[in-house]
């Protein structure tokens, strides 16, 4: 597939709902707090940030921007979490930690939480609408 310079606002809903829905299930197993490890937590939050990078992996550098930026920051933490867990920086990319919306350190382990992958997502979400307007 080519690169993408626009998401429709269909596509941009369905990732939403699908986002949603699967932080939704996540609590709606663990509402009572028992039964709910760290580990787990933070395997289900890097699968919620894998998850949300593949709706949009197509996406086009030139369009997303190569400073620090939530489609920025969702690309790094995807291709750090794939390559061992450690943010590590990308080709072209201007990572500063004090604009991301996590703030992650490069070097930093990527221990992220359901609340972090959600607060990532509404920035995302916001981000693609300013830049990817189809």
């Amino acid at each position: 597939m080519l690169g993408r310079r626009t998401y429709t606002d269909d596509e941009v809903a369905a990732a939403r709902s699908w986002f949603a829905a699967a932080v939704h299930a996540y609590r709606g197993l663990y509402a009572d707090g028992s039964g709910r490890g760290a580990d787990l937590e933070h395997r289900y939050a890097e699968a919620l940030v894998l998850s949300l990078d593949r709706w949009f992996v197509h996406r086009l550098r030139a369009v997303e921007g190569n400073t620090t930026n939530p489609l920025t920051e969702l690309g790094l933490l995807a291709e750090s979490i794939l390559a061992g867990g450690t943010l590590t920086a990308a080709k072209g990319i201007r990572y500063d930690p004090a604009h991301a919306v996590l703030g992650r350190a490069l070097g930093a382990p990527v221990l992220i939480s359901v609340t972090d992958a959600e607060n990532l997502a509404d920035a995302v979400f916001a981000e693609l609408g300013r830049t990817f307007r189809g």
